[in-house]
Order: C-alpha cells, then structure tokens, then sequence
C-alpha cells in the first residue's frame, strides 16, 4: 500500500537550497499530497507498534548504544547529511539536532533538506539537486585534510 505510487512520493518543485553548513533553513513551501484513509490508517498502526516496539527495554538499548557510537566516535572527515522536513520516518528536526551536535564539537558538517521529500527517496524527487549537492560535497571531501 505504501509504494512509491502513494499519494505522498509525487515529485514537486526541485528544492534549490537547503539546511547548509552555516544552518539557514530553506523557506521553500511544500505541497505533500495528502494521504489517502487507507494510507492514514496504515501510516497510524506503524507508527504505535514501533513506538511500543523501539522502547523494548532490549531494542533501546540497542537504539541508544548506535546513538552513542554515531554521536561521540565520528572520524574527523567532512560529514554529509540529506534529509527532508517532509519525512515521516525521521523527522527533520532530530537530523538538525544531530547536526547542530556534530558542529558543537568541531566536525565539519553539510546539511541539505528536501523540503519535500519522503523518506529515502530524495535522488527520485530531486535527481538534479540530489546529484549536484552530492558532487559539490566530493569536491569539498577531494581538497579537505582529515
């Protein structure tokens, strides 16, 4: 039910600019199609069994123990985030916080949001963005000293 034919993956404007290195947020609208019932149903019962499912005393100490490696033991090269506000599986506000994190203490962090991508399928929303965001971050990573 939750393919890419669903009513939120359509393809919109092409989001120019994004969360960058210097955290301005992009002020681009974004018009999500609406769900359908069967989605909104869908999307309901997912979201309740994994919240009881990821505050399993075993599952969250899992969760939190690769928090803890992904926030405090990040090698000293550039980091790349790509994420969208439009993201229903992790919302953009805790990829920013990470970000935010990672820049506190002295990583070199680019960031680019969607805006209106769904989750994991930015290259298919926004190829030509996705595409040179990706090749302006290599190029950054060719001259950086790690």
């Amino acid at each position: 039910m939750l393919k890419k034919s669903s009513s939120t993956t359509g393809p919109s404007a092409e989001s120019q600019d994004g969360y960058t290195s210097n955290g301005t947020l992009n002020n681009l609208s974004s018009d999500v199609a609406r769900p359908t019932w069967g989605e909104n149903i869908l999307l309901s019962t997912l979201q309740k069994f994994f919240e009881i499912v990821l505050h399993l005393p075993d599952v969250n100490k899992r969760l939190e123990k690769v928090h803890s490696v992904l926030s405090e033991k990040q090698p000293s090269c550039p980091q790349f985030y790509l994420y969208s506000s439009a993201d229903r599986v992790i919302p953009a506000e805790c990829v920013e916080s990470f970000i935010d994190m990672q820049k506190s203490q002295g990583q070199s962090v680019f960031a680019h949001n969607f805006v209106s991508s769904p989750h994991v399928d930015h290259y298919r929303s926004f190829p030509h963005v996705y595409a040179a965001k990706i090749n302006e971050f290599l190029k950054i990573c060719s001259v950086a000293r790690v």
